[in-house]
C-alpha cells in the first residue's frame, strides 16, 4: 500500500505552518462552515475535527455552542497555531496522531473534516479516512467531509508542483467515488451538495466543493 498521503507527511505540513503567525478566519473558511450550518446544529455537541489544521472550523463549531471539540492532526505546528486560537478555551482537546491511527471510538456527536481526504492515495487509504470519521461518532451521530470536486480545474491544480510542495499528494474526488467509500463503510446519505466559493480574491481562483453529509442509520 503507498503510504504517501497526508497523515504521514508531517514534515509538508509543518513545512505549509510555520510561517503563519496569526491565524485569520477567511472567506473561504466561513463560507464551508455556513454550507454546513444549513444541515447542522453544533449547539451542545461534542465535536471532532480530523486533520484540522489551524482549528479555525472548530472555532467557528464552538462559537455555536459546541460544548467539546476535539481538534486531531499530524503536524505540530499546525496544532500549536489551533491552542493559540483556542486559548482560555478549557472545553478543547488537541491529538497529535495519524487520523488513521485513532484508538479512541465513538468519541464525539459530530465528525468533520474539510480539506482531508483527497489527501489519501488509493482505495484502501480513502476508505480508510472516511472509516475513521465513522468511528469516530456515537449511534445516531453525523459525519461531514468536504472534499474539492473532480473539475478539470481542480485536477490540474492538485498536479501543480506549487501545489505538491504546500500541500503534499491531493486528488480531487467525484460524486462516484464518494458514494462508494460511503457505501463501502456503512454510511447512509443524509446530503450531498456541490457549492462553490472563491479561495482567493486576489486571482479569482474558484474552486469547486462537495460537502457529504452522513449520518448512523437508527436503530
Amino acid at each position: 500500500m503507498d503510504q504517501k498521503s497526508k497523515v504521514d507527511q508531517p514534515d509538508v505540513w509543518n513545512n505549509t505552518w510555520k510561517n503563519v503567525k496569526n491565524i485569520v478566519i477567511n472567506y473561504a473558511n466561513r463560507g464551508i462552515f455556513n454550507e454546513i450550518l444549513k444541515y447542522v446544529n453544533f449547539a451542545n455537541k461534542e465535536v471532532i475535527e480530523l486533520g484540522c489544521g489551524t482549528g479555525r472550523l472548530s472555532y467557528l463549531a464552538y462559537k455555536q455552542g459546541a460544548k467539546k471539540v476535539i481538534l486531531v492532526d499530524i503536524s505540530d505546528k499546525a496544532l500549536d497555531l489551533a491552542k493559540k486560537l483556542f486559548k482560555g478555551i478549557h472545553s478543547v482537546e488537541f491529538w497529535k496522531k495519524n487520523i488513521l491511527e485513532i484508538e479512541e471510538k465513538e468519541v464525539a456527536d459530530i465528525a468533520f473534516s474539510s480539506g482531508v481526504v483527497e489527501h489519501f492515495k488509493g482505495k484502501n487509504m480513502l476508505k480508510a479516512a472516511v472509516q475513521a470519521h465513522k468511528d469516530s461518532v456515537r449511534n445516531g451521530g453525523k459525519v461531514i467531509i468536504v472534499v474539492p470536486y473532480s473539475t478539470k480545474g481542480n485536477i490540474k491544480r492538485s498536479k501543480s508542483l506549487k501545489n505538491i510542495k504546500r500541500y503534499g499528494f491531493q486528488r480531487p474526488l467525484s460524486e462516484k467515488e464518494m458514494l462508494e467509500l460511503f457505501s463501502e463503510v456503512g454510511l447512509e446519505v443524509v446530503v450531498m451538495k456541490r457549492f462553490q466559493f472563491s479561495y482567493s480574491f486576489a486571482w479569482l481562483a474558484t474552486i469547486l466543493n462537495i460537502l457529504y453529509l452522513y449520518s448512523y442509520p437508527l436503530f
